[in-house]
């Protein structure tokens, strides 16, 4: 799988974490706070991600293939 980076992701966007929970991205202001909605068989919930490789927060997000 692709990590996503900043630049490509948008509100809407599918995607999967590393446990391979899928979501959609709610909010993506903030390259430190992104919002992801879950609701799949992993359960249902919000995660917020950091995208920026050099923070220690850093949790890659990727994209899912239709």
């Amino acid at each position: 799988m692709k990590k996503l980076l900043y630049l490509e992701i948008y509100d809407g966007l599918e995607v999967i974490d590393k446990e391979g929970s899928i979501g959609k991205i709610i909010s993506s202001l903030d390259i430190h706070n992104i919002e992801v909605k879950f609701d799949d068989e992993n359960g249902e919930g919000l995660g917020l991600y950091c995208l920026d490789p050099s923070c220690d927060e850093y949790e890659p997000l990727y994209k899912k293939c239709k």
